[in-house]
């Protein structure tokens, strides 16, 4: 298994909101997007700055990246159901990116909102190196804030708890 993310295409981002696993469609739902092409045309034009596709080998497993609206930069995800199997390994590959490209890149504040139910979304939000600033119901925002100790994704690998 080998996890890596190259620039998104309109096709990557069609192919997984084609194949959103429940939960993301859900969420897409309560955000607004009555239909699947609504949902694929707003994350199309979120990515047109920094769009990337996740994948598993060469299986897509999610779209990811940001947009700016003044001096924020806003994130989006969606996943398959596939990304579920690669889940330890896909969020050690995620810490690592998010921690690279907010050095690379030009973003001084990075926020995520969602509207995710799953019990183990805001853990794994954490992990990734957001840290909450509101909840609301079931809408919560966070702020990235890097990772502030290395996580180690192999220790108990009997049970993968970052699998959302």
């Amino acid at each position: 298994m080998t996890i890596h993310c190259d620039v998104s295409t309109y096709s990557d981002v069609k192919y997984v909101v084609d194949r959103a696993w429940d939960r993301g469609v859900k969420e897409a739902e309560f955000c607004g997007f009555k239909d699947r092409q609504s949902w694929i045309d707003h994350i199309q034009n979120m990515s047109q700055e920094y769009g990337f596709v996740l994948k598993d080998d060469e299986l897509i497993i999610a779209v990811l990246g940001a947009t700016c609206i003044g001096d924020t930069h806003y994130t989006y995800f969606a996943a398959t159901s596939d990304f579920e199997r690669a889940g330890r390994e896909a969020t050690a590959f995620l810490v690592d990116f998010l921690q690279q490209k907010m050095v690379e890149l030009p973003i001084s504040r990075l926020e995520l909102a969602s509207a995710c139910d799953h019990p183990k979304a805001h853990k794994w939000f954490l992990r990734l190196g957001f840290e909450l600033i509101r909840k609301q119901g079931i809408c919560s925002l966070y702020v990235y804030q890097g990772v502030k100790q290395k996580v180690d994704f192999k220790a108990n690998s009997t049970h993968n708890d970052l699998r959302l």
